[in-house]
């Protein structure tokens, strides 16, 4: 089951991203229940929304039951909204996916928060050196899989490319699952419009089957949505 609010927030400094090296991120809510807290997201996949089972349940009529997730992927966190009714905001434009930057302002529902990278020492990168730090920590990752596996294996895995056709059926089994998690609260039919993604990109070559292995692998987890 996802963490109790007040356990997430009892070391900051001590956290670590999903892959396990700094900066990791947080959410500093300044306005909403849970205004003045902050909260690191110390999962893959983390989910925001109304309901109990959420990594950050937050109680607000406003906000959907499954609102919006955060996935970790590729070293950088990505927010998807959920096909929630009010919508998620990135720095006032309404987005359905966004990559986040450090200092960027999200908005769900009556809920502000600001999106932080912490370093080691506690301290958050501000927007400004935001890029420097994103810089680091990219050639770090790529850096590791140069190590583990040759230049041919990081070639393969990033050149690679999946057909047209494969992609807008990969695209619309997604948003199915979306579609029957979010609005019809299904997550058995959710979780089969995922699984069908994974067969047809079995190597996880497009960001939406890496999205729905982790969705899987979270709702697998938190069966109880």
């Amino acid at each position: 089951m996802p963490q109790d609010i007040s356990e997430q927030e009892t070391s900051l400094v001590t956290a670590k991203t999903p892959l396990g090296a700094f900066p990791v991120g947080s959410l500093f809510f300044t306005h909403g229940p849970l205004a003045g807290r902050e909260i690191p997201i110390s999962r893959e996949t983390f989910f925001i929304g109304r309901s109990k089972g959420n990594n950050i349940p937050i109680s607000d009529p406003s906000i959907s039951r499954k609102h919006a997730v955060i996935n970790f992927i590729d070293g950088k966190y990505v927010i998807s909204d959920l096909n929630s009714l009010k919508g998620t905001y990135v720095n006032g434009k309404k987005v359905e996916e966004a990559v986040l930057r450090s200092g960027d302002i999200i908005n769900i529902g009556e809920s502000r928060m600001q999106f932080r990278l912490i370093t080691p020492t506690g301290s958050w990168v501000s927007p400004g050196r935001y890029r420097y730090v994103l810089y680091i920590f990219i050639t770090v990752a790529v850096l590791s899989i140069l190590g583990a596996g040759g230049w041919f294996v990081f070639e393969k895995y990033y050149a690679a490319k999946l057909p047209t056709s494969v992609l807008a059926k990969i695209e619309e089994h997604y948003d199915r699952g979306i579609e029957y998690f979010n609005v019809s609260r299904d997550v058995q039919k959710a979780r089969e419009e995922w699984m069908k993604i994974l067969e047809l990109d079995p190597e996880k070559k497009s960001d939406f089957a890496k999205k729905a292995a982790r969705l899987l692998k979270s709702t697998e987890e938190n069966a109880g949505f």
